[in-house]
């Protein structure tokens, strides 16, 4: 029950279904076939039911109780007060501790987090940096950061189920709503820091491979185009994998003329229509209505900054006019 507290809500998703997989029940559910088909004890049967009723009296309880964590995670982050916070020299932090094996040699470590008020906002509590402490076999390893609104709590994940570790991140929230996770792994010499993860963690394949709200077009499918390795950063998906692929938008979109740099406004369709020509000039080609259905012919993902992407996609309409929708790390 302990490790429920400090798990995202797709790992609580994984936890709860687990029962179900040991079990050997085939998953319609694609990512969860996907993840379960990792572990080698993972059998899948067509004949399995998912019913409830498959699981004994012990199995059912853990479930209930994953699953009141599952709903909780859903609707409600970590409030700190004023009467939570310790001080530390001029400065004041909330501190959260937990034991956890997070290098899988059998050894729980000690670790804790400090997150430090942001003293220039005296409009609430907001913290503006951190620091990991891992005590471990006699020795202690300690990593510092910055960011704006973090959300206090460190949480746990296995992103790769193929090596010992387990991951730990935090996410900023951003003075606009502009979620980066920051990963860390301790891998029993140190602390280790991953790339930047752009967007709420929606997703990962126990490979590696971790998919965010951002790595999905806006369209009705919620395309994916992209996805985060959690060792390597950002990887855009390849055209040959996108090519063809059918897209419709339940807003009006510009289609663009070309792909153009200097076009100052990415995220185009979140501004009024009657906008558009001002903002894109000569390369707003034409607007096409809402619902209509494109076939992707081309795909380019141009980054701009350390973190971001530009995420150009060529289409085509049912009348055959091409060009680009442009949008920023899929957003």
């Amino acid at each position: 029950e302990s490790d429920l507290k400090f798990t995202d809500e797709f790992t609580q998703l994984l936890a709860k279904n687990e029962l179900f997989a040991r079990y050997g029940y085939k998953f319609k559910d694609k990512t969860l076939f996907e993840y379960f088909s990792n572990m080698p004890w993972y059998k899948p049967n067509s004949a399995i039911s998912g019913n409830f009723s498959i699981l004994n009296k012990i199995e059912q309880a853990n479930f209930n109780l994953i699953e009141s964590y599952y709903q909780k995670r859903k609707s409600s982050n970590i409030q700190v007060n004023s009467s939570q916070l310790l001080t530390e020299g001029n400065k004041k932090y909330w501190k959260q501790e937990v034991s956890k094996d997070l290098n899988g040699d059998g050894v729980l470590e000690s670790l804790t987090i400090k997150f430090y008020v942001d003293s220039s906002d005296s409009s609430g509590i907001y913290f503006n940096s951190y620091q990991i402490i891992v005590s471990s076999k006699g020795r202690t390893y300690s990593i510092k950061d910055k960011g704006s609104y973090l959300s206090p709590g460190i949480k746990f994940a296995d992103f790769n189920v193929y090596d010992k570790t387990t991951q730990m991140y935090i996410v900023e929230n951003g003075p606009s709503a502009d979620y980066t996770v920051r990963i860390y792994t301790f891998n029993g010499n140190g602390i280790v820091k991953s790339p930047y993860v752009i967007g709420l963690i929606n997703s990962y394949d126990g490979k590696s491979k971790i998919y965010t709200d951002i790595n999905a077009l806006p369209d009705k499918n919620k395309t994916i185009t992209s996805y985060y390795d959690f060792a390597k950063g950002f990887v855009p998906l390849s055209k040959q994998s996108l090519i063809n692929k059918e897209l419709t938008f339940a807003c009006d979109m510009p289609l663009l003329r070309r792909i153009d740099d200097k076009d100052a406004i990415p995220i185009v369709f979140l501004y009024q229509k009657n906008d558009w020509k001002s903002i894109l000039g000569d390369n707003l080609f034409k607007i096409i209505p809402k619902n209509t259905k494109f076939i992707i012919t081309d795909f380019v993902a141009k980054k701009f900054d350390d973190s971001w992407y530009d995420i150009w996609v060529k289409i085509k309409t049912p009348s055959g006019e091409q060009g680009f929708i442009r949008f920023v790390h899929g957003d």
